[in-house]
């Protein structure tokens, strides 16, 4: 499939700009309840990413 390398590369490069984007408030936040919340929306939405990633490249390669 000839597809594969240009199909995959945008979604690589959307993956390395949100883990930048979730690791920097974790980082930022002093407050230790604030930081637990939102370490838990960040694990979450980086588990969205995953499916979303995982059904992308299911649909090139088949």
């Amino acid at each position: 499939n000839n597809d594969a390398p240009t199909s995959t590369a945008p979604v690589v490069s959307t993956v390395s700009s949100s883990v930048s984007v979730i690791n920097k408030p974790v980082t930022s936040t002093t407050s230790g309840k604030h930081t637990l919340n939102t370490t838990l929306i960040n694990c979450t939405l980086s588990v969205i990413n995953i499916v979303i990633i995982s059904q992308c490249i299911r649909s090139v390669y088949t």
